[in-house]
C-alpha cells in the first residue's frame, strides 16, 4: 500500500517506474523530484480499485389492500402486464425477444410492471433463464414457495 510518506523515501528512478506501470504511459524523467511525487501520488489515487457496484435484484412487496392499478389499454406495458399475469408467468428471455428489448431495458420494464401497479412479483430461475410472474396476494406467495420446496 503506497502513503505520500513511502513516496517521498522512494527513489526517483523507482517512482517512474511506478508511474509508468500505473498509467501505461512510458515516461523517461520527471522535471523535478516534486512533480514526481505529485504525479506519482495522483496516479495511485486514481488507480485504486473501482467499487464493485452490487447486483439489483428484484424487490418483492404488495399493495395496502386492494389498491390495484392496470396499465392503459393498448400500451406495451398492458401487453407485458398480460403476460406477466398468466398462471405460468413469462420468461425473461421471452419478454425480450417479443419487444426485441435488451436484457436492462427489459428488466427496468418488469421493474416498472411491479411500482406502477402494486402487484407483487414472483421469480424462479429455470435452466439459464428467470419466469417471472404477478402475483396479487401473500396467500398467493406462500403456496407459490410451498410448491418450490415440493418440487426440490
Amino acid at each position: 500500500m503506497w502513503t505520500k510518506e513511502k513516496i517521498k523515501e522512494t527513489e526517483t528512478a523507482k517512482l517512474i517506474v511506478l508511474y509508468n506501470e500505473t498509467t501505461g504511459k512510458s515516461i523517461k524523467k520527471f522535471s523535478d523530484r516534486a512533480t514526481a511525487e505529485l504525479r506519482t501520488w495522483k496516479a495511485i489515487e486514481q488507480a485504486a480499485p473501482p467499487k464493485i457496484k452490487k447486483k439489483r435484484v428484484m424487490r418483492f412487496c404488495f399493495a395496502p389492500g386492494d389498491q390495484f392499478q392496470q396499465p392503459r389499454k393498448g400500451s406495451l406495458r398492458e401487453k407485458l402486464f398480460q403476460m406477466l399475469s398468466e398462471e405460468k408467468g413469462v420468461l425473461f428471455s421471452e419478454i425480450m425477444e417479443k419487444f426485441k428489448w435488451e436484457a436492462r431495458n427489459t428488466y427496468e420494464a418488469v421493474r416498472l410492471i411491479h411500482f406502477t401497479t402494486n402487484y407483487g412479483m414472483w421469480s424462479v430461475k429455470e435452466n439459464d433463464d428467470l419466469r417471472i410472474r404477478l402475483i396479487k396476494s401473500i396467500k398467493e406467495y406462500i403456496n407459490l414457495v410451498n410448491d418450490a420446496k415440493a418440487i426440490q
